[in-house]
């Protein structure tokens, strides 16, 4: 019994003496200086010849964080950049840019996608710059580096969207599933693009019509923060191509012309998994159902309109802010 309330009463000491009495004080204060503890702080670390030291780690090890809290803080020896979590993207102290958060199949692993905002001066919303899964910022309406990716309508980036896009661009396109091996589940465990030639022609069976619906929709495959536009949403894009400041034409090169630099990547057949229209039409999902289908924008260089799609085509995604 003596040695245990020796055991106790130094582990006490050594408390009351490394962090100042944390019962009785408002805040912890570690420190070389002899100064007591800022009264608002919770921790306050005082020296004049040490540093204070985060995490380091690569940003392979950062994205391995699966729930990263908001104020999370870390050193990127692959950036050799500090960089925090704000609660909905990683932020870099450098380049003041901002990275997609842990979850996300990015195809090319060699690249990390970086999230940029952009906003249309005439509707005021704010948008990604680029396609999911795009290499890059258009340069023209048929910029294959600006395409990006193939999403089934309501599917998680869990590689499926995958497919080479252009030469060099080190992404191993998806496989093929056999025609008519849908899924039961909102989460198939595996990244083929799955193929149907029967009606409802939905990846998914049964249909589920909740999926992509919002910032905190099921699968919505867009960065924290960001979610797929609804077919309102992009009907107010396409009508602002013809208004001043932008003044284009409602088609492929109004489509470009837009801030939004969108681009004519075609679509993947549901039922083949082959790409077809590529630099021909601009096919993009929007979140919003109709019946066994889901609305799209689609345009050529002669027309552009919102219409119905089955579910199992791949289509292009762009990101609107929430």
């Amino acid at each position: 019994m003596r040695n245990f309330l020796n055991v106790w009463f130094s582990s006490l000491m050594f408390f009351w003496c490394f962090f100042g009495s944390p019962i009785f004080s408002q805040g912890v204060g570690i420190n070389e200086t002899g100064a007591n503890p800022n009264a608002s702080a919770i921790l306050d670390v005082s020296s004049t010849n040490k540093v204070f030291l985060p995490p380091r780690m690569t940003t392979t090890q950062r994205n391995l964080i699966a729930i990263p809290p908001a104020g999370g803080v870390i050193f990127n020896t692959t950036t050799n950049c500090l960089q925090w979590f704000t609660g909905q993207v990683w932020y870099d102290g450098c380049s003041g840019q901002e990275f997609w958060a842990p979850g996300y199949n990015h195809c090319n692993a060699s690249n990390e996608t970086q999230i940029q905002p952009v906003i249309n001066p005439v509707t005021n919303r704010t948008w990604m710059d680029r396609n999911l899964g795009a290499n890059r910022v258009a340069t023209g309406a048929t910029d294959n580096e600006a395409f990006g990716s193939f999403f089934q309508w309501g599917r998680r980036a869990d590689g499926h969207q995958c497919f080479a896009r252009y030469s060099g661009d080190g992404i191993t396109s998806s496989p093929n599933s056999a025609i008519g091996a849908t899924e039961s589940t909102d989460t198939p465990q595996h990244n083929i693009f799955i193929r149907v030639n029967t009606t409802p022609n939905d990846w998914r069976s049964p249909q589920n019509t909740n999926l992509w619906q919002g910032v905190v929709g099921v699968n919505n495959p867009c960065p924290v923060g960001y979610r797929l536009p609804t077919e309102a949403e992009w009907n107010i894009e396409r009508l602002s191509w013809v208004a001043a400041p932008i003044s284009s034409t409602n088609n492929a090169n109004g489509a470009f012309d837009s801030p939004l630099k969108l681009t004519v990547g075609g679509f993947r057949r549901g039922n083949t998994g082959l790409s077809n229209s590529v630099g021909v039409n601009g096919s993009y999902w929007s979140s919003t159902v109709n019946g066994l289908n889901s609305r799209g924008l689609n345009f050529t260089f002669t027309t552009a309109g919102n219409n119905s799609y089955s579910r199992s085509q791949g289509f292009s995604v762009r990101c609107i802010k929430h």
